[in-house]
């Protein structure tokens, strides 16, 4: 589940995650779940402490500290290494437009947990990258997109140059959402946060977030 998310890690932080997940555990006495595995899930879910990776951990998955206690080792190295590898955040305010389509990925959480688990991602993916396009991308070059350089008039080399244009305008929306939630321009790949967290406390956070910046709380 979380094998995409391993994958985005260098060499050299895997090479590192490995030796810890090596050092933390003995090999006869193994963790249910690997270093490579929590550190991709705490950066994912922008873990502030370990209860935080806990509580990602049993949201989708059947384990309970008092139940692993080699795993609740783990937990707790995987966070102070996250720690250590994390910047120094800066919260944004999203304001107008980006207030309704962080709203919008609210409902797209909220949805997704109605649709059969060995479908979800895909269906998140799709509506996450749609929501992108409707609030980041005008009528116009959404409908080049759809209908391709032929049926648009365009040559391919003014298609290629509109994609080009696209993706940058998807990369100011992605980090948008990453400034909001993670307090960092970057983040984990934002389909498989909005699987792996719980839509109840995202709600909760944005829309926090939200009537703060609209009541004058955050100047």
């Amino acid at each position: 589940m979380y094998e995409e998310q391993i994958n985005s890690l260098s060499e050299f932080e895997q090479n590192v995650l490995s030796g810890l997940n090596s050092f933390l555990y003995p090999s006869n006495a193994p963790s249910p779940m690997s270093f490579k595995e929590l550190y991709s899930l705490c950066s994912a879910c922008a873990c502030s402490n370990e209860w935080d990776l806990w509580d990602a951990i049993m949201y989708a998955l059947p384990y309970r500290p008092q139940d692993n206690a080699i795993l609740d080792r783990l937990v707790s190295g995987v966070f102070l290494y996250y720690q250590e590898q994390r910047g120094e955040d800066s919260y944004y305010i999203p304001v107008g437009f980006e207030q309704e389509c962080l709203f919008n990925l609210l409902n797209i959480a909220e949805e997704s947990v109605t649709i059969p688990v060995d479908e979800r991602l895909a269906w998140i993916t799709t509506n996450v990258y749609e929501c992108g396009k409707v609030f980041y991308l005008s009528q116009e070059m959404r409908d080049i997109l759809n209908n391709g350089a032929e049926a648009s008039g365009l040559s391919q080399e003014q298609f290629k140059k509109i994609q080009k244009e696209s993706q940058t305008m998807l990369r100011q929306f992605f980090m948008m959402v990453y400034n909001v939630i993670l307090g960092q321009p970057d983040g984990p790949r934002l389909p498989n946060f909005i699987f792996m967290t719980d839509y109840r406390k995202l709600s909760t956070f944005i829309n926090n977030t939200i009537d703060c910046a609209n009541y004058g709380y955050y100047k």
